[in-house]
């Protein structure tokens, strides 16, 4: 399931945008967080495996792989390689 929806956001990375796609990724990964929450709470389990796997689905189009496209092409040519290596560090 999530590399048919990494599949997808590379797709829609050039299509929509990489803002976009952040944006739209990172706002529905806030309400499938809190449809888990409240499912574990109340002991939902069936709900909560789907929130989980929407959740997963939508980090798979927006926070996994734009991070990844994004970091090498904020540096420079001649400091590409040691700026990648550091961000990747701390991401």
């Amino acid at each position: 399931m999530e590399l048919v929806f990494t599949v997808v956001g590379m797709y829609l990375i050039d299509n929509a945008g990489r803002k976009k796609l952040m944006a739209v990724g990172s706002g529905l990964m806030v309400l499938f967080v809190l449809g888990i929450s409240f499912s574990y709470a109340n002991n939902y389990q069936l709900r909560m495996l789907i929130f989980v796997i929407c959740f997963t689905s939508c980090f798979a189009f927006s926070m996994g792989p734009i991070p990844w496209i994004m970091i090498p092409e904020l540096f420079p040519t001649y400091l590409r390689g040691c700026a990648t290596g550091i961000c990747t560090v701390f991401l």
